[in-house]
């Protein structure tokens, strides 16, 4: 990697200071008869003049490093700018296709695993279809999330507690269950006690657990019966997976 402006500064800082150094260590005056002999002049006058001589070729030489080194470090920021507005662009015309009213699940899944490609920029937008897409959309997005948890299992995981902890009055039970199962499939063992507090709000399937539930829960859709049922047997085998064992076979 190339080394940064303040690092070649510091660089060329660090030999101008070994010269001076080097200068102000100079012997003091004396010597004479050595002086004499070597025609008046001792090691450190004849440096003295060198330096003087190549003083200003040494400056020079400075200025255009220090004018190359700020140079290179800014057409490197403009090509990382550069890049993140490909990036965006890119971004924002899958985002679109992915937001087609009409899109089916097989183009929906290549859509949203291209997303994933930009990593956990593309989490929110995927988690947030769960909620908002077609059926092909929401297909689409658990997939591309799926990819994203093995890629950024600690930040991932995060976003997924925060769904079923704080997001529940976002996110329907059709988001709920999707993100359940990738908990489970992301082995996210720091969302466990998460879960199983979730766990807690659907002890059963009656319809009094229903419509206790559907005061917890964004109500687009509506919990049914057949949902919470579904959704329980969801919690159950992404429970299994992160303690390392079978879930148990219903009745």
């Amino acid at each position: 990697m190339a080394a940064s402006v303040e690092e070649r500064l510091a660089k060329v800082e660090s030999d101008i200071a070994s010269i001076m150094v080097a200068l102000a260590s100079r012997p003091a005056a004396g010597g004479t008869d050595a002086k004499a002999a070597s025609g008046g002049k001792d090691g450190w006058d004849k440096a003295g003049v060198l330096i003087q001589l190549v003083g200003p070729i040494v400056a020079g030489l400075v200025i255009w490093y220090v004018g190359f080194a700020v140079k290179d470090s800014v057409d490197i920021a403009l090509h990382r700018q550069e890049v993140e507005i490909s990036s965006a662009s890119e971004m924002q015309a899958l985002i679109g296709k992915l937001l087609e009213p009409d899109v089916g699940e097989a183009d929906a899944r290549a859509t949203a695993l291209a997303l994933a490609a930009f990593g956990l920029p593309a989490a929110n937008i995927l988690i947030f279809e769960l909620q908002t897409g077609n059926a092909g959309a929401r297909v689409g997005a658990q997939s591309g999330l799926g990819l994203l948890v093995r890629a950024h299992p600690e930040a991932v995981c995060e976003m997924f507690r925060w769904v079923i902890e704080d997001g529940r009055r976002y996110y329907g039970w059709p988001a709920h269950q999707a993100v359940i199962e990738l908990i489970g499939q992301g082995r996210c063992l720091q969302v466990r006690q998460a879960l199983i507090r979730f766990q807690a709000l659907v002890p059963d399937s009656s319809p009094e657990t229903v419509a206790k539930f559907a005061t917890e829960i964004a109500t687009d859709p509506p919990p049914s019966v057949s949902g919470v049922d579904d959704m329980r047997a969801t919690i159950d085998t992404a429970l299994a997976a992160l303690s390392g064992t079978k879930p148990a076979a219903s009745p």
